[in-house]
């Protein structure tokens, strides 16, 4: 009866640890845009909204009016949310790297630096 309950613990244990060894061979780096604090307002997203997004919303056009940092900071969360889920911009495309510095941006505090 020990000798049974031996050989199932060590079994077990194998089994533990085959899984764990499997696991972290399993997983992989992702490849492609890596989010960093040097996403700046003034150099990058500015630039990218005042081309792919100011032409519908700028001083009364469409909601909200991006002309400005504060309505940008003020509708941040916002703005990644319909880039992200592919609704803005209507007239055009974000590359995947735009979709990502936007939200990398907002994530970070949607700093004006």
């Amino acid at each position: 009866m020990k000798n049974t309950i031996y050989l199932g613990f060590i079994t077990l244990s194998l089994l533990m640890t085959v899984s764990c060894e499997n696991n972290a061979l399993e997983e992989e780096i992702p490849e492609g845009f890596v989010c960093t604090t040097d996403v700046s307002y003034t150099n990058d997203i500015d630039p990218l909204l005042t081309q792919k997004c100011a032409p519908c919303h700028i001083g009364g056009g469409q909601f909200p009016d991006l002309t400005t940092y504060a309505s940008v900071s003020q509708n941040a969360e916002l703005i990644k949310t319909v880039t992200q889920n592919g609704t803005m911009p209507k007239n055009g495309f974000l590359t995947q790297d735009q979709i990502d510095l936007i939200a990398c941006w907002v994530d970070n505090g949607a700093l004006n630096n």
